[in-house]
């Protein structure tokens, strides 16, 4: 009697097919925080955002410094709500190159520290400052002076 349950048993789990048995990819679902990292001219800007009201007292911190080594440029955490707009973060001005920002976000209520997203171990996000960006910047004939720029040239004429 028992080996025939046994046989039963096996049998219904065999009939399952293996899509239920398989676990998801882990990164099969959106990251609960993620970051924007845009560089201009003279400096780089991040902006976080929470993609979940589930998540409630997060934070994020972040290290900025030249790609390949270098001195800390900037690092400090934020505050992270779903209610509230993300406001962008400048650092700058900077020197022209390519910049690395680490960067994680973990949820801190007291009792629960558990990080919920960031980046990718030895993956840092990589930003440019100095680069032209956008169609016909930096080409004959044509002005790579924004609204920041002018304003900066104004004030150098006019002595402010």
């Amino acid at each position: 009697m028992r080996e025939s349950v046994t046989r039963a048993v096996l049998a219904a789990a065999a009939a399952i097919p293996l899509c239920f048995l398989v676990a998801a990819p882990a990164g099969a679902a959106p990251e609960p925080a993620t970051l924007d990292a845009t560089g201009d001219a003279t400096q780089i800007a991040l902006q976080f955002t929470l993609r979940s009201s589930a998540y409630q007292n997060v934070f994020c911190q972040y290290d900025v410094r030249p790609d390949g080594g270098g001195p800390l440029i900037a690092s400090a955490a934020t505050p992270l709500t779903f209610d509230a707009p993300p406001v962008p973060i400048i650092i700058g001005p900077t020197d022209p190159g390519t910049y690395a920002v680490i960067w994680d976000c973990f949820i801190d209520d007291g009792v629960v520290f558990e990080q919920i997203a960031g980046s990718p171990q030895g993956s840092p996000t990589l930003v440019t400052v100095g680069a032209p960006a956008g169609p016909g910047t930096g080409s004959a004939g044509s002005s790579n002076v924004g609204p920041m720029g002018l304003d900066r040239i104004l004030a150098g004429l006019l002595g402010n």
